[in-house]
């Protein structure tokens, strides 16, 4: 394995601000590789890529705490923590309580400890303290990022990132990468000028190479009704963000949104098949999986048949039913799946077990006040049921934001209650008023254009 000498050794650390509990020079420098994959989204050949990076790690200091907590990240994606998790977290624990570690990773250690027990805003309040205390300490600053994507806390990501931006030296390693996401975070915040200059900025700072910013100028371009160009900038810059593998399939399910805005259907469904059913199928990532269920769906409410496509999503897809560590996940399962009665009511029943009792997960909360409702819309579309749809999605549409992902993500939602109260003659006038506000917030989008005509407004 290659470690090039620019990645930071513990005095290197030291130097950088951070104290790390281990006295390992090539351990420390296996972290900061980790950390450089983990903010340009990009495995690194020369290292194994991120999985080998961190089993390395572990292997040259297994009392490395950080080392060790990177490696149990992977047993967020659960339910209920099995007994091998729990035993290892009791094992970091005697760890953690030592005196050598310093405050910053104990913070680090309670923090994913709340996430592997479904904790999420939890954590994420332990990540924002450590991050406010430690401006230079990024594994806390990647992980409330992530984390507030994941639960809709949109304005604690700007804020967040606000900070890290000004409080984190530009001199710093990693830092061009924090730009790319604060752009992302102005965007969620209705902030798009502000977004566009810091996402281009960190695009510029990194010579074009930044999945994420590439990303965040996509959802402003998106926002701002400007599809054209993001057409043209995600095809001009292709070799570029197609380099960022662990974003891969997320960035082409821009493209595909842009095709899908301008009525290119061929383009979105040839991209599909080329790209991002391929990166759903090979990684099996939530994110991946919830791109092309996405997709699909929107070109189904377009009128295409892409039921095949759909059939092959749903089989991947359905190995990794009943965690319910996301309704957002759950919710995209379902627009693949939703054909299948069966099925669709082995998850409703499974996720009305899941909101019972008071286990202190965010997502039963999320699941009691929005995610059932989401959930049974879907299978009420399917079953041509839009009287229902719109009855159980019009009173939670403000609360919709407690499933995750980003504003250019829930809009399937919405899209989904237009559709249904567009084909129920009970809410045509519904219907219309709901385009009219739609069409208030993103005036040229031609999407916008063909449900008017639709709609015959």
């Amino acid at each position: 394995m290659v470690i090039p000498g620019s990645w930071r050794d513990c005095q290197a650390w030291k130097a950088d601000g951070i104290e790390l509990s281990t006295t390992n020079n090539e351990t420390a420098k296996l972290y900061d590789a980790a950390l450089h994959q983990i903010m340009s989204l990009t495995n690194d050949p020369s290292l194994g890529g991120l999985p080998s990076t961190i089993q390395r790690m572990v292997e040259t200091d297994p009392n490395f705490l950080m080392g060790q907590l990177f490696k149990e990240m992977s047993s967020i994606d659960v339910v209920t923590p099995g007994e091998e998790t729990i035993q290892n977290l009791e094992r970091l624990r005697v760890i953690a309580q030592s005196n050598r570690v310093a405050s910053w990773e104990k913070l680090c250690f309670e923090a994913v400890e709340h996430q592997i027990y479904g904790r999420q805003l939890e954590a994420s309040r332990i990540y924002e303290r450590n991050s406010m205390l430690n401006p230079n300490e990024i594994f806390s600053i990647s992980r409330l990022f992530v984390l507030n994507i994941n639960t809709g806390y949109s304005e604690q990501m700007k804020n967040s990132l606000g900070y890290a931006v000004n409080a984190y030296s530009e001199k710093k390693p990693l830092y061009n990468y924090l730009l790319g996401r604060y752009g992302f975070a102005l965007n969620e915040c209705n902030k798009n000028s502000e977004g566009e200059k810091w996402a281009r900025k960190g695009l510029d700072l990194n010579n074009g190479r930044d999945p994420w910013a590439t990303h965040a100028v996509s959802h402003v371009l998106l926002d701002s009704s400007r599809s054209a160009e993001g057409i043209h900038f995600l095809r001009s810059t292709e070799a570029d963000w197609r380099k960022g593998d662990m974003f891969l399939g997320h960035n082409a399910w821009h493209l595909g949104i842009f095709y899908v805005e301008r009525g290119m259907y061929e383009e979105a469904l040839e991209l599909f098949n080329d790209t991002i059913c391929i990166e759903a199928c090979k990684n099996e990532a939530m994110l991946f999986l919830n791109d092309a269920a996405s997709l699909l769906f929107r070109l189904k409410m377009e009128g295409l048949n892409v039921k095949e496509e759909t059939i092959k999503i749903c089989e991947v897809f359905k190995q990794h039913a009943f965690k319910h560590t996301s309704m957002f996940d759950d919710a995209h399962l379902l627009l693949t799946c939703g054909s299948d009665k069966e099925f669709c009511n082995q998850i409703l029943d499974s996720v009305e077990n899941f909101i019972q009792g008071n286990s202190g997960k965010y997502q039963q909360v999320v699941a009691r006040e929005v995610g059932t409702h989401i959930l049974k819309a879907i299978v009420e579309y399917e079953n041509e049921e839009y009287d229902k749809v719109v009855e159980l999605l019009l009173p939670v549409r403000y609360e919709i934001w407690m499933c995750g992902g980003s504003n250019a993500q829930r809009d399937i939602f919405h899209l989904i209650l237009l559709s249904a109260a567009s084909k129920s003659i009970s809410y045509q006038d519904l219907a219309r008023s709901l385009l009219v506000e739609r069409t208030s917030n993103k005036q040229t989008l031609e999407l916008n254009g063909r449900w008017l005509q639709r709609l015959s407004l």
